[in-house]
């Protein structure tokens, strides 16, 4: 950058690059191509390798136009509790679904077993019951997992909401000193208070 702060022109970074070949290495050319600024970052996006182009990440980096990179967003989230619900039940549906399966399968492995004179069907049913058990604790996980995940988003929702209240602001055509304005406040939170005391009866 300039010393107004503004972009360095294509002229002004070429006689950079060039005073810092003349400084790093005297064996390479002293001087850079009249359009190198302007292919920088074509160079840069194919992706040639460094050993191809003389010197080329010492000078960049010298000359902070690695730092003119463009940002990329991967991802935006945004958190609605309708969204969020609808996520749950889907989560729901799944595990319901997955236990349907489970026992699908339970049965063909059950038929498969009877078939199989030659294995002990006592060590099978061992074997099998202890399959069942420890996929029904998985799914069982799943599901306390879910729950705290909906307690967690009812808390703090709450918590949300409590400061946005404690935060809210006072509208008054009149000016107002500090000492009334406090005293305003204190008399709506008083009011709210009653109102929500009476709606409890």
């Amino acid at each position: 950058m300039d010393m107004c702060g503004a972009a360095s022109r294509p002229s002004k970074l070429r006689d950079m690059a060039n005073i810092l070949f003349a400084v790093y290495n005297n064996q390479l050319p002293t001087t850079v191509g009249k359009n190198w600024p302007s292919i920088f970052y074509i160079i840069d996006e194919k992706n040639i390798q460094s050993e191809n182009i003389y010197n080329f990440d010492k000078i960049g980096f010298a000359i902070n136009l690695i730092s003119a990179q463009k940002v990329k967003i991967i991802l935006y989230l945004f958190v609605y509790l309708s969204i969020y619900y609808i996520f749950y039940n889907l989560l729901i549906l799944n595990i319901l679904q997955t236990v349907i399966q489970l026992q699908k399968q339970v049965f063909l492995l059950k038929q498969l077993l009877k078939q199989q004179s030659n294995s002990s069907p006592i060590s099978s049913k061992i074997l099998l019951d202890q399959i069942i058990k420890d996929h029904y604790l998985i799914l069982y996980n799943t599901a306390l997992f879910a729950q705290d995940n909906v307690n967690l988003y009812t808390a703090n929702k709450k918590k949300h909401q409590k400061r946005n209240q404690l935060y809210r602001q006072i509208f008054y055509q009149d000016n107002l000193s500090i000492e009334e304005g406090l005293l305003l406040a204190e008399q709506l939170n008083q009011k709210k208070e009653t109102d929500r005391a009476e709606s409890h009866i």
